[in-house]
């Protein structure tokens, strides 16, 4: 599980750790002041032995890669503008599970209903768009 804290909080920890062992406490004290396990402590310990600062940098968590790419996106997001009449329903209003059918249809991608909307409020970097 990952520790709580934004990625510069969890980084100044790991710092902390190192400045408080190269003070000659030991690991199951410095432990317990940061409120960590000692493994962590121990595994810190050890990046910065091998790498210097840089090992304890902090980086960013990788999560799971999306299902649609950027352009994807961005076509869906043309899709979605043009209206539910261009994808061929009757009404003009667009629900989860329209569009939910639009990306399985156009994209053989399958959400669930309750994704689509994270997935329409994602912004594009480059674009500035809703994708």
């Amino acid at each position: 599980m990952r520790p709580q804290g934004s990625p510069a909080e969890l980084e100044r920890r790991r710092v902390r750790a190192i400045d408080l062992l190269e003070r000659d406490l030991p690991v199951h004290v410095v432990a317990e002041r940061l409120g960590v396990d000692r493994r962590s402590v121990r595994r810190w310990k050890r990046a910065h032995r091998g790498q210097g600062r840089a090992g304890l940098r902090a980086r960013p968590a990788s999560g799971r890669p999306p299902k649609l790419t950027a352009a994807q996106r961005r076509q869906l997001a043309r899709l979605v503008v043009a209206g539910p009449g261009a994808a061929g329903y009757a009404t003009s209003l667009w629900t989860c599970r329209r569009i939910v059918d639009v990306i399985r249809h156009q994209f053989k991608v399958v959400y669930h209903p309750d994704h689509v909307g994270r997935l329409l409020g994602k912004k594009n970097s480059r674009a500035g768009a809703p994708t």
